[in-house]
C-alpha cells in the first residue's frame, strides 16, 4: 500500500478553534516513514513538537496511534512520535 498517498490529506483532531492539523510533508515521507508538520485550526504553524506541553504531546501521540495503524515510523516536526517495529 502506498502510505504517502493514503495520508496525503494529513490527520486532524480536536474541535473548532482547538483543532490540530498534521499535514504530510511528501518530500520527507515514504512507505516506511511519514513526516507531518503541525498547524492550528487556521493553518498557522504550531511550535515544534519538542516544545509542546506534556499533555499536548500525549494527546497527539494517542491520536497518531489511533489513526495510523500501519507499521511505520511517524515524525512530527522532526520528532519521532511512533516507531516502526
Amino acid at each position: 500500500m502506498d502510505l504517502v498517498r493514503k495520508y496525503e490529506a494529513g490527520l486532524v483532531y480536536g474541535e473548532r478553534a482547538m483543532t490540530t492539523e498534521l499535514l504530510l510533508n511528501r518530500k520527507k515521507s515514504d512507505n516506511t516513514k511519514l513526516y507531518f508538520e503541525a498547524y492550528d485550526a487556521n493553518l498557522f504553524p504550531l511550535p515544534e513538537f519538542k516544545h509542546w506541553p506534556e499533555k499536548g504531546k500525549r494527546e497527539l501521540i494517542a491520536q497518531v496511534n489511533k489513526k495510523v495503524t500501519e507499521n511505520v515510523t511517524v515524525l512530527v516536526d522532526g520528532t519521532v512520535v511512533k516507531e516502526r517495529i
